[in-house]
């Protein structure tokens, strides 16, 4: 009887210390589970904050190159007015060569003005809320607004608006940014077309299932290689070849026409054609 008796307490002695082990051992797991559940979140904080830093610090980056190329077209533009001032002081010239030169130093005034207008709006687009107001915008109307001051544009081009008969949904955005953004395009357009170039189109298109409107400028200029579709969009770029050169520009024009794109959490691209000619592409979510 006591050696059945001790064999007995010896079984429940050794129940009970497995018990307690498996106690501790899940006890232990759960620990770790929920540790690691507080681990993974600190963890994937410090992703995003580190993430967000990286972001911040690509943005002043990309802002102290715009700065630094700012930098040097305001003093090439300075010393163009000051050669074009003193080759009008000199003697001897004839009515044309003095309406030339009043001429150029337009010209230069005009793209200094723009110059500053994009430095402006680049300061303003670093917080994505500083001077936007929002407003229902009807873009069939914005459209046929902005498009009817190029009906006599100086080239002869012609500047065709595909828009939908059925009325667009409005756009919850800034208006005079929308236009300033059309203008951009357009101006880039008639600004780098060939003499041969006959068309411009501005299309307008709603994809209701994507809950998304499209705005596109599409002409038949000399267009932008492949490898430089995505520079366009840096300030201060143009692209390396004589035709482009042969115009006068900055390389601020397509970087602000991105920056108002993105302010209304839109994206823009050059889309690839098959023949001459450029197509941007500009899409904004309806909600």
């Amino acid at each position: 009887m006591r050696e059945f008796f001790t064999q007995v307490v010896g079984i429940q002695g050794s129940l009970d210390f497995w018990l307690g082990v498996f106690i501790v051992f899940a006890l232990g797991v759960g620990f770790l589970i929920f540790r690691w559940r507080a681990i993974k979140a600190r963890l994937e904080t410090l992703e995003k904050t580190i993430a967000e830093q990286e972001n911040a610090t690509q943005q002043n980056l990309a802002f102290m190159d715009y700065m630094q190329k700012f930098s040097h077209t305001l003093p090439t533009s300075l010393q163009r007015f000051k050669t074009q001032l003193g080759n009008l002081q000199l003697p001897n010239l004839t009515a044309t060569q003095r309406a030339d030169i009043i001429q150029r130093l337009k010209g230069d005034i005009q793209t200094l003005e723009k110059d500053a207008e994009h430095f402006a709006f680049i300061l303003k687009a670093e917080n994505p809320t500083i001077g936007l107001t929002r407003e229902s915008v009807d873009l069939k109307q914005l459209i046929e607004s902005v498009t009817q001051t190029y009906e006599n544009h100086a080239k002869g081009i012609k500047l065709i608006s595909k828009i939908p008969a059925d009325p667009a949904p409005p756009l919850w955005a800034d208006a005079r940014e929308l236009a300033k953004l059309l203008h951009l395009l357009l101006e880039n357009s008639f600004k780098y077309a060939r003499p041969e170039s006959q068309y411009i189109f501005v299309t307008l298109e709603v994809h209701q299932p994507t809950k998304r409107i499209l705005l596109s400028v599409q002409d038949d200029g000399i267009g932008i290689p492949a490898k430089d579709a995505q520079r366009v969009f840096e300030p201060g770029f143009r692209v390396p070849n004589k035709l482009t050169h042969e115009q006068a520009g900055s390389g601020y024009g397509l970087p602000v026409a991105k920056a108002i794109v993105e302010r209304h959490q839109g994206t823009i691209e050059v889309v690839p054609q098959d023949g001459p000619g450029t197509l941007i592409q500009c899409v904004f979510p309806l909600s």
